[in-house]
């Protein structure tokens, strides 16, 4: 009603908003929603008014901007001060003491009730305070905490859950400064050149979003199982202004990345933005259609690491194609999946997070919901059966983006507590479209370690393996009908063809591979229980679905501590497996002892005759002492020898075609070395002619105080 009046100057509606303003004044504080509400059916569980804490933050901004919007013409309604004269209040002065005291100054005495995600409780104090005549520089100071408090983590908060809560902090941020965009000549400029952080926070929602603009990675609470998520989640543009913040923030900071999303969710179109009638639009409509004509809708993104939320993302070539780990443990509505690992490619998530966990089957305490917050529920190793450790993080290792081959390596041993928790992840192109990925977890301390491995709604079908029925894995993960093989052949692979539920394969026909190379281990399927329906405010949708879950799980009995290295390929296909063959070969010092199992040597034949080597040795060497262990290393069939930590090289038609190192001083293969005289974080050479041509290298003058 108080927007009609913002918008027609019609004070009939001025007038019910102030009957109205008036009586909620008269009761508002007589609500108490934590004796009189209930949230999934319980009591006592939530502070607020009329509704429960996060929905009161929200309904009482509202109530409060309506105030404001309202005031000039209410003051001069005789009308209004007549009718409620009736009641008590017989002039406006006593009416605006009225709605003042009654609802303005009773929220800022119980900030609890209108509690909620950051920073929406701060918001609605700060539009409180503005209304009551809270002076301009005061204003400035008190937004500039609200960003301060709320951008510490790579521009954002640190909730976690991408398509959700890490973005809702975002949004309350743009709704602060769309609330205050007229708040003084060029405030956004004046905010971002006190706070530039602000560019990190809207950026951070573009340089996460994968598979040009289709999919935001499965990361705490968030998102539902498999499903797209193609609109900029940091930003609710249900309310006004918001693609006037949009232009805003372009002006200040010239990225035009900001024109593109304007675009995008303007239904791929520039006409009529930004739908602000305080704004003029043509001058603004014409930069984001040439823009757009000029370099496309999409937005180009390269491979990123955001080291403080603790989310690496690997893209391929034009991003066809990414891989992303998350390395947390930490931050509200984080989940217990430390170290999970996704796949983006052929237009599909194929290693889809289960998402937000299922609250309409008895709320956060019903098996359900605690199903999806355990480590089995993801991409990652749960050990001895325990959550891992909460507000922990993995700290990066190695993260390195060749021209041809990426890899990130990161240290996660606080998360499960344990002395080593570290992944690695190679990815690997494969012409221009395809490619596939190593995958390394090792694995030091507790008794039992079960790597999980999910991919999207499919049938599966397996090769290797000889299954029978077995043990449900239990712990509280909500997968049954198990079967297993105990003594499974390292490269046992299960293959998904994947159903295309939502209408987002380039193909008809996709598959996804997993390879599985870890020796002396166990392999099973089971059936995982996940939701499929929607949780959004009142609607709750029961939709059960059942997808395979294969795991990988290694125990000992012996009383010592259990080291495991679970070694796969994951590779996405349509029609034929891009991968022909594949042999995990041992390595040896050059004294001629074996390399322990945490180091690994992989032999990928392609399809179409070139043939794969990646390395990956133990860089933390928490079990071996350094200064006994060799740091050369050999294979005889390829006549390798290295000190690399990491290594992919392709061989094409006999000789050394392609080169990606890191941590190393030279490479031997086929008869063919190269190297330098000094240590090299990273280096990478293509044959060209009869010639490797060094593509790029990286020294880091302080490597010894890496973690190699």
């Amino acid at each position: 009603m108080s927007k009609t009046l913002f918008y027609t100057g019609d004070r009939r509606y001025a007038h019910k908003a102030g009957i109205l303003l008036d009586r909620v004044a008269d009761l508002l504080k007589d609500f108490d929603f934590e004796n009189e509400g209930l949230v999934y059916e319980l009591p006592h569980t939530a502070e607020g008014y009329v509704s429960y804490c996060i929905d009161s933050t929200t309904e009482i901004k509202e109530i409060v901007l309506a105030y404001d919007r309202v005031f000039d013409a209410i003051r001069q309604d005789e009308e209004l001060t007549e009718y409620l004269g009736r009641k008590g209040k017989n002039s406006f002065e006593k009416i605006q003491e009225n709605i003042e005291n009654g609802i303005l100054r009773e929220v800022l005495r119980h900030p609890e009730k209108i509690r909620s995600n950051p920073p929406h409780t701060e918001l609605t104090q700060l539009v409180i305070k503005s209304v009551l005549g809270c002076p301009e520089d005061e204003i400035f100071e008190e937004i500039g905490k609200i960003i301060e408090a709320n951008t510490g983590c790579d521009g954002l908060q640190g909730e976690k859950g991408l398509a959700g809560y890490s973005a809702m902090c975002t949004k309350g941020l743009a709704l602060l400064l769309t609330e205050f965009l007229d708040y003084g000549q060029d405030f956004i400029g004046k905010i971002l050149t006190a706070y530039p952080v602000l560019h990190k926070t809207f950026r951070f929602h573009i340089d996460t979003w994968c598979l040009k603009q289709r999919y935001y990675p499965g990361s705490g609470d968030g998102g539902r199982f498999a499903r797209p998520q193609t609109h900029y989640y940091a930003i609710d543009f249900s309310e006004p202004r918001m693609f006037t913040l949009l232009w805003e923030l372009y002006r200040a900071t010239q990225d035009k990345d900001f024109l593109k999303v304007m675009y995008r969710e303007n239904h791929n179109s520039a006409k009529g933005l930004p739908h602000d009638i305080r704004v003029c639009g043509d001058m603004i409509e014409r930069t984001v259609e040439d823009w757009i004509q000029t370099d496309g809708p999409v937005i180009r993104l390269d491979s990123v690491n955001k080291e403080n939320y603790c989310l690496a993302i690997l893209r391929g070539n034009e991003e066809r194609y990414a891989v992303w780990m998350d390395y947390a443990y930490c931050g509200g509505h984080a989940q217990s999946s430390g170290m999970t690992i996704g796949m983006y490619a052929k237009g599909l998530d194929l290693m889809p997070d289960f998402g937000y966990p299922p609250v309409m089957f008895g709320g956060w305490q019903s098996a359900q919901a605690l199903w999806y917050r355990l480590p089995s529920a993801h991409n990652t190793v749960m050990v001895d059966g325990h959550y891992q450790r909460n507000n922990t993080r993995g700290r990066t290792t190695l993260f390195e983006t060749g021209k041809w081959a990426q890899a990130v390596r990161v240290d996660g041993k606080n998360i499960a507590d344990i002395p080593q928790f570290e992944r690695t992840l190679i990815m690997i192109p494969v012409g221009e479209e395809d490619f596939y990925a190593v995958d390394g977890f090792r694995v030091v301390g507790g008794r039992d370690h079960a790597k999980f491995t999910y991919s999207g709604f499919g049938t599966v079908t397996t090769g290797g393996l000889s299954l029978k029925r077995t043990e449900d894995y239990g712990y509280g993960s909500l997968i049954d009908q198990t079967v297993g093989d105990p003594y499974p052949e390292p490269g046992y692979y299960v293959d998904w063809r994947i159903e295309d539920r939502y209408h987002m394969a380039e193909s008809r026909e996709i598959h996804f591979r997993y390879t599985d190379f870890t020796r002396h281990t166990t392999a099973a399927i089971g059936r995982a229980w996940i939701c499929t329906g929607d949780y959004s405010g009142e609607k709750m949708e029961r939709e059960e679905a059942y997808i395979p879950a294969v795991i990988s799980r290694r125990q000992t009995n012996n009383g010592l501590m259990l080291t495991s290295h679970f070694v796969s390929v994951l590779e996405a296909y349509g029609g034929q497996p891009l991968i022909q063959s594949m042999r995990r070969l041992d390595m040896s010092y050059p004294n001629g002892i074996l390399c322990p199992d945490l180091d690994c040597f992989l032999e990928i034949s392609l399809r179409g005759g070139d043939v794969d080597l990646v390395v990956s040795l133990d860089a933390e060497d928490v079990i071996y002492n350094k200064f006994c262990k060799e740091q050369v290393v050999t294979q005889k069939d390829w006549q390798y020898e290295s000190d690399a930590k990491l290594l992919a090289a392709r061989i094409r038609n006999g000789q050394l075609d392609s080169l990606f190192a890191c941590g190393f001083t030279f490479v031997s293969i086929l008869g063919e070395r190269i190297g330098f005289p000094e240590y090299m974080d990273m280096a990478e050479w293509k044959r060209t002619g009869a010639k490797l041509v060094l593509l790029q290298k990286r020294v880091s003058k302080d490597y010894v105080q890496k973690n190699y």
